[in-house]
């Protein structure tokens, strides 16, 4: 990445704090009204992540209209066995590259998962966003 790249990276990330105060890397809980706000989070924060995960129970028709309007960008997963560790997750990844993996309703399953709980523990230094939804 050249400097002029680097610059515009950084303004993306500052302007992208200024819209929703969450840092890229962060895990965020979000209780109650979770689908609304995800697409929201993901909605002001345009440009930040290449690629986002969500493991899910259930079909959702916000996550259909996410899928239609982020096409390939989005991939859905309905159980955490499906889930890679870090290191096959960013495997083609550039180091730059951002990820945002959502936890919809499955937070008895990651503590009995022992990816998921090396994603608590090291996705924030390979620039991995969690955002886990629970009722």
């Amino acid at each position: 990445m050249n400097d002029d790249e680097k610059q515009k990276l950084e303004e993306i990330m500052e302007k992208n704090f200024e819209n929703t105060q969450i840092r890229p890397g962060s895990r965020i809980l979000c209780v109650g009204n979770n689908k609304h706000t995800l697409l929201h989070y993901i909605h002001k924060s345009p440009y930040i992540f290449s690629k986002i995960f969500i493991y899910h129970k259930t079909d959702s028709m916000l996550y259909d209209i996410l899928k239609e309007q982020l096409g390939d960008q989005v991939e859905f997963h309905t159980s955490l066995a499906e889930l890679p560790t870090i290191t096959d997750m960013r495997k083609d990844a550039h180091d730059d590259e951002r990820y945002l993996v959502v936890f919809d309703d499955c937070m008895t399953e990651i503590e009995r998962n022992p990816i998921a709980m090396d994603l608590f523990l090291r996705s924030r230094m390979k620039n991995i966003t969690l955002f886990c939804m629970t009722k």
